[in-house]
């Protein structure tokens, strides 16, 4: 389709401007061939994979200590690629989002917007009204929806005894159905849920050293949509899909519609999406360990 999206990503610690403060400090060379890297990447994302680029605006500037984070995990798991090591295609990568009935998608540490750039003066839901979902991107299926409720049917938050449910009676038995449960490898982010020790006492007794995870080998770090499907991806694209043909009426209309558009993304799409990861990392590791996704124009 013709139009873009744009999607609005507010952190809630972590600030950057334009561009990296070292920038400029080298030659116009230097500047040139960054920039030929930057629309490079933009345009793989948008012919390649059908990506809607978007920006992140931030509070706070990138402090060197999350550089470093990010530039470690960049260099340990390309690394690990390139060695043989991991399979970037057995990685799962998860997270939770909030749909608002009034066209917001949200999560802890981020909002995304849709298809027209909001008005700051009207960026607050207006109705509390929303359904919680969880997914797991893979390179060749989603597994997931799977929305946060209680027996009646209403949404309930997210804490590390519900999660840990989740992964119990829905996220493991899927994969053992699949028969993929030993090939997997997991990621999820340092939400608060996420890292409770009964969670990842169960995770290291699933996945034993197959985890990229807080407090695990591979150290997920953190303010990194731009390395997760589920944030540079899945959520922008449902964001463009759910909210029309038809129009969701109630919360079993918004569930559905949900449900709908993650069934019809194509394994193909997904493949290229997890293959789009592995031109991530090395560019965090060329930017040693700044964000990439703010240099993608909207």
């Amino acid at each position: 389709m013709g139009c873009r999206m744009s999607l609005e990503l507010h952190f809630l610690h972590s600030h950057l401007d334009s561009f990296p403060e070292n920038l400029g400090a080298g030659s116009d060379e230097q500047g040139e061939r960054f920039h030929q890297d930057i629309q490079e990447m933009e345009t793989r994302c948008q012919d390649d994979l059908n990506l809607f680029s978007y920006k992140i605006h931030i509070l706070q500037k990138q402090s060197t200590v999350q550089k470093e984070k990010r530039l470690t995990f960049a260099k340990l798991i390309a690394g690990k690629v390139e060695k043989k090591e991991i399979d970037i295609g057995n990685i799962d990568w998860s997270d939770e989002a909030h749909f608002h009935f009034s066209g917001h998608v949200n999560k802890q540490n981020m909002r995304i917007w849709g298809e027209e750039k909001p008005d700051p003066l009207d960026s607050k839901p207006l109705t509390q009204e929303k359904v919680t979902v969880w997914c797991a991107v893979g390179s060749k299926r989603i597994i997931g929806p799977y929305f946060y409720e209680n027996n009646e049917g209403s949404r309930v938050t997210v804490n590390g005894v519900r999660y840990l449910d989740m992964l119990k009676s829905y996220y493991i038995p899927t994969l053992r159905r699949r028969k993929e449960l030993g090939s997997i490898t997991f990621q999820q982010d340092g939400a608060p849920p996420h890292i409770a020790k009964v969670v990842l006492d169960f995770l290291r007794e699933k996945f034993d050293k197959k985890l990229i995870v807080r407090n695990c080998d591979f150290f997920w770090p953190p303010y990194s949509p731009d390395l997760n499907p589920c944030d540079f991806y899945l959520w922008g694209y449902l964001k463009s899909k759910v909210y029309s043909n038809p129009i969701p009426v109630t919360t079993e209309d918004l569930k559905r519609n949900i449900r709908r558009e993650i069934r019809r993304i194509k394994a193909e799409t997904l493949k290229k999406v997890s293959e789009n990861i592995l031109t991530r990392l090395q560019k965090v590791i060329s930017l040693n360990g700044s964000w990439i996704e703010h240099f993608i124009s909207g």
